[in-house]
């Protein structure tokens, strides 16, 4: 399925690499800033364990090579949008894993800001809300394809679903990033590459 979206150049070129996204985190936190309209200095303290745990990713993260065989066979022109934020817990743990499983196919990818990109962040939303991190797919026409991925594996999102009901915020957020430190994103992996196949 083909949506009538498109991402034009302007739009395109005004992304992060992952690299280039880590390097403006940084920068941010030596200012005692984060992204987002919401400087408080809960969101500082999350902006700097999630940098952490994006670094993490990034050094430990392994491309499953039965995943990405999966892959080939799909067209190499296509190229993707990845919707984050520095002070959100998911998209420090997927971010990172999700660009690697795309340079891995030689996608490219850029990352944009979904607090300073309303417009574009208003076309991916999940079940009416502008939760993140999302991907959305884009052919060599720069339309979109198929629906987009996120903010979590479905296994996942059941899991925090329950959770929820069951406790406090804070109490699931523990669970949350413990079950991210567990899984060492074989489920992201797994959820992703299945999304990847549903395109096109």
């Amino acid at each position: 399925m083909t949506n009538t979206f498109t991402v034009d150049t302007t739009i395109w070129d005004s992304g992060f690499s992952c690299d280039h996204y880590i390097e403006f985190l940084q920068e941010l936190l030596a200012q005692g800033k984060t992204t987002g309209p919401n400087q408080s200095a809960e969101m500082l303290d999350y902006a700097k364990v999630n940098l952490a745990r994006m670094k993490r990713v990034s050094t430990q993260f392994q491309v499953d090579p039965q995943l990405l065989e999966t892959l080939h066979g799909k067209p190499s022109a296509w190229k993707f949008i990845i919707m984050a934020e520095g002070w959100c817990g998911d998209a420090a743990q997927m971010v990172p894993a999700i660009c690697r499983m795309l340079d891995s196919r030689g996608w490219p990818y850029k990352i944009f800001l979904r607090d300073e990109n309303p417009e574009l962040m208003n076309q991916f939303l999940t079940n009416g809300t502008r939760s993140i991190p999302v991907v959305a797919a884009f052919n060599a026409e720069n339309q979109q394809i198929g629906t987009h991925w996120g903010p979590r594996p479905i296994e996942l999102q059941e899991l925090v679903d329950q959770w929820k009901t069951e406790m406090e915020k804070a109490d699931w957020h523990k669970l949350l990033h413990t079950w991210y430190a567990k899984d060492k994103s074989q489920t992201l992996q797994r959820d992703f590459a299945a999304w990847i196949q549903t395109l096109g």
